[in-house]
């Protein structure tokens, strides 16, 4: 008999831990959701495609990135875009960084920064809308990888305008 009771009473424990994990992950789940609904709340925008339809998309001149990134300051208009970048995706994060970059920028904007303003060009890594990788779903993903990425676009850019005018030369 003593064996059994401490066979019940282990199992019991088990069963304890066991319902404080799923307690644990239903606070995680609610708090996830209230996020995502005060979200919604939040985004003044009457349609999901009106943010997208006020700018053209992607960015293609200075003037217009400053523009932009103004607009971005609403903080509106931030969680909107976060909440459309999000939708995205990709399997790796070397996919999601390139649907993003090619979302946002054409490479001739591209051309015009280096992630930290080397070689005379303008510095990434000080755009507003760099500050989306602060949000919640990218701050599980390596900063480095992410950076690695974002720098390797930069620096792709000025040759692809390159092979774009080449091309473009070559077609006339």
């Amino acid at each position: 008999t003593q064996k059994i009771l401490k066979s019940i009473l282990r199992n019991m424990v088990y069963i304890q831990t066991d319902i404080k994990h799923l307690s644990m992950q239903q606070k995680e789940i609610l708090s996830k959701l209230d996020n995502k609904s005060m979200l919604k709340n939040s985004i003044k925008c009457s349609s999901n495609n009106e943010f997208l339809d006020y700018f053209n998309w992607p960015i293609n001149d200075l003037g217009y990135l400053e523009v932009i990134e103004e607009k971005k300051r609403d903080k509106d208009m931030y969680n909107y875009l976060v909440n459309d970048l999000s939708h995205l995706g990709g399997n790796s994060i070397k996919a999601i960084i390139k649907r993003i970059v090619y979302k946002l920028f054409t490479d001739v904007i591209l051309s015009n920064f280096s992630f930290t303003g080397k070689k005379g060009k303008q510095k990434f890594c000080k755009l507003n809308l760099y500050a989306v990788k602060n949000q919640n779903k990218v701050k599980n993903v390596d900063q480095n990888e992410m950076e690695k990425r974002l720098k390797y676009h930069l620096a792709q850019a000025p040759f692809s305008v390159k092979r774009l005018n080449d091309k473009i030369i070559e077609n006339i």
